[in-house]
């Protein structure tokens, strides 16, 4: 039995050696690896898109607040969160009114913010 050596060797095709492949796997599973980690971090720097939108919605009630002039205590609930409004007088001055807003998410609290607003009445 001959074995015909020339025929055998223009059938083959050019592939990828064992090693050429585990190495470009290992550099495929690090950078996948690098990846998920630099995206976990992210997302847990993050704060919750719900704080953002009581900080937009908190603006929104301190303009409405100044211009319709009605210091009262209120909460505003929402879907995501609650914002709670509370207003006095800064440190017993009559001309001027605290207006304190926490934004609260479940049990977390999620943003305080505190503004001073000139009593145009002068009570």
């Amino acid at each position: 039995m001959k074995w015909n050596l020339k025929n055998s060797d223009s059938n083959r095709l050019p592939a990828f050696t064992l090693f050429e492949s585990v190495i470009a796997i290992t550099i495929i599973t690090v950078l996948i690896g690098l990846g998920t980690m630099i995206y976990g971090n992210l997302m847990h720097s993050e704060k919750p898109l719900a704080y953002y939108q009581a900080q937009a919605e908190v603006e929104v009630r301190l303009q409405e607040l100044k211009s319709k002039q009605l210091f009262m205590r209120e909460n505003f609930e929402y879907e995501n969160y609650e914002i709670e409004q509370k207003v006095t007088f800064y440190k017993g001055n009559k001309k001027l009114y605290l207006v304190t807003y926490i934004a609260r998410a479940g049990d977390k609290e999620l943003l305080v913010e505190n503004h001073l607003i000139p009593n145009s009445s002068n009570e």
